[in-house]
């Protein structure tokens, strides 16, 4: 097909792609530019400040996401309520190039776009999210999340509407294909040889995340319990702390809190940590920073929720909840990861999250 032509429309402004979610998103879009589709990509904006650098995709349109107390009243999801903009549907509506959707929140004019060829990415089994967000929320955030996860329960039914649907995870993949006849697993989306560097690694631990979602926070109070005063190093890293993690940490005479890395300084800590000790208390969606934790020079630590529905057991040290993670970090500490056994690591990813071949056979159904 010549001419190539894609609307994206992303849930979040995707640059930096400093988050899980954000480097899906982003690389995703590169890759399909470079792979010879001009783009319109469709943001929706709160709290990320707009950045020239994703002008080089194509032509961006930006929406205020409109949060106010009465869309938590809607029928609709609060996440699509506040992305139902009509702006963004009359665009979508005033030609016959497909559109991309990532994620669930941006598909509240889905059923009204039956003309246009239709993707949506899902990012997650959403209301199983929102469930699980609510077993350790204070009462009031507990309500909030029940009430949306079965408002997502039921919208997730309008993505029949879709002509695909592209599953972060292949458990993923299962669920929607229950009630959707077209669905394929395409993997966390991340540049594999813009993060592998080999280079010498040095004695800390490393955890790494978006520390400003609940699940992390979770993890950091259970780290913090396992290995507060012991005899080693461990860094914390990552998005936006809360003042909580910030006092926690700061009381921890072996931690070390770094704030918003950007990506470089992220790149390297995760090659030279000797350890890295991901855990979570979600079996949700797919989690990148195990895949890009992989493309590190140490040994990972990875708990049976993060490696839950991935192929990646084999490549990591994997604890489950009753693990001694502190006997497990020591037991890592005393040996370096093999050349031989890193080298097969790379070699899986490389083979498994090749971008452009995963996305190049997805693309291909297309305007058949």
């Amino acid at each position: 097909m010549e001419n190539k032509q894609l609307h994206i429309v992303f849930l979040d402004n995707p640059y930096p792609a400093d988050y899980g979610g954000a480097i899906d998103m982003y690389y995703k879009a590169q890759a399909i530019k470079n792979l010879g589709y001009s783009l319109t990509l469709h943001v929706f904006e709160y709290g990320r400040a707009r950045n020239e650098a994703l002008n080089v995709l194509g032509k961006v349109h930006y929406y205020p996401r409109k949060k106010n107390v009465f869309s938590l009243f809607s029928f609709l999801p609060f996440i699509v309520k506040t992305r139902a903009s009509k702006l963004l549907f009359t665009r979508l509506s005033e030609d016959n190039h497909p559109v991309l959707f990532e994620g669930l929140h941006c598909c509240a004019f889905l059923k009204k776009l039956k003309h246009k060829e239709t993707i949506v990415r899902t990012h997650n089994i959403e209301h199983h999210y929102y469930n699980k967000l609510s077993k350790n929320a204070s009462l009031i955030k507990k309500y909030y999340y029940l009430f949306e996860a079965r408002k997502l329960k039921f919208f997730e039914k309008k993505l029949i509407y879709a002509n695909h649907l592209w599953c972060i995870s292949e458990k993923d993949r299962v669920h929607f294909n229950s009630f959707h006849p077209s669905c394929f697993t395409l993997l966390p989306c991340f540049n594999i040889e813009q993060q592998i560097e080999e280079c010498e690694t040095k004695p800390y631990v490393l955890f790494h995340g978006n520390l400003s979602v609940e699940e992390n926070e979770a993890a950091i109070d259970k780290i913090l319990d396992c290995c507060f005063d012991l005899d080693y190093t461990f860094i914390v890293a990552g998005k936006n702390p809360s003042e909580k993690i910030i006092n926690e940490i700061e009381r921890a005479p072996n931690f070390t809190l770094i704030e918003n890395p950007n990506h470089q300084e992220l790149k390297v800590l995760i090659n030279e940590a000797h350890i890295q000790l991901l855990i979570t208390g979600q079996a949700t969606g797919a989690k990148l920073k195990l895949i890009i934790g992989l493309c590190g020079n140490g040994h990972v630590i990875a708990n049976d929720k993060i490696l839950e529905g991935t192929n990646l057991a084999p490549y990591c040290i994997s604890i489950n909840e009753q693990s001694d993670i502190n006997e497990c970090i020591l037991n890592a500490f005393r040996n370096d990861l093999k050349k031989e056994e890193h080298e097969k690591r790379i070699a899986f990813i490389k083979s498994h999250y090749d971008l452009k071949k995963n996305l190049r056979a997805l693309l291909n159904l297309l305007n058949k």
